[in-house]
């Protein structure tokens, strides 16, 4: 199976996504609409999301797949990691067009999942080396404003050792 043929990619996001009706687009009818997949689907699926290169070119279903498994009702820790994960993907896979006007969203989502995952160091681990790929691929975000930097070097004294590696690794990624 090729996973970055666009067709089946769609069909995943579908599946996992649900239908879901799009601005300035018909309505779907109620009885072609379909429900969101369940987290032991969407546990299933989301690897073949990390394994597919295209998957980080399919605007809007990506970023809604990574702000859904973050913030949504239906989630769990592991789909949360999923997702961070998925950000590190979608950082090194997707085109630069696409990128670019996603990236204060990404970066936004990752400094408030930082702020709220206090009890989850693996996480909050995944998403400091997030924000620190989504500024080495976008560093106007912070040009102008290095309070981010500035945070992220605080956070070197209060975190615990092993979160400390990954505030590392994302303020020498935002050095390079």
């Amino acid at each position: 199976v090729d996973w970055n043929n666009l067709d089946i990619l769609n069909k995943l996001y579908t599946i996992f996504q649900g239908t879901m009706d799009i601005k300035g687009k018909p309505a779907t009818k109620p009885d072609l609409k379909r429900r969101s997949a369940c987290t032991r689907i969407r546990l299933k699926i989301f690897p073949f999301f990390i394994k597919a290169r295209e998957a980080a070119n399919i605007f809007p279903s990506c970023i809604q797949v990574i702000f859904e498994c973050l913030y949504g009702q239906n989630t769990n820790a592991k789909l949360k990691n999923m997702a961070v994960q998925f950000v590190h993907h979608v950082c090194l896979h997707c085109a630069d067009n696409k990128f670019m006007p996603v990236a204060p969203v990404l970066l936004s989502g990752m400094i408030k999942l930082i702020s709220e995952a206090t009890d989850d160091g693996k996480l909050r681990n995944l998403a400091y080396v997030a924000v620190g790929k989504i500024v080495r691929r976008a560093p106007h975000l912070v040009k102008k404003d290095i309070a981010l930097v500035q945070k992220f070097f605080d956070a070197m004294c209060k975190e615990d050792p092993e979160t400390r590696l990954g505030v590392q690794e994302s303020l020498s990624l935002m050095a390079d």
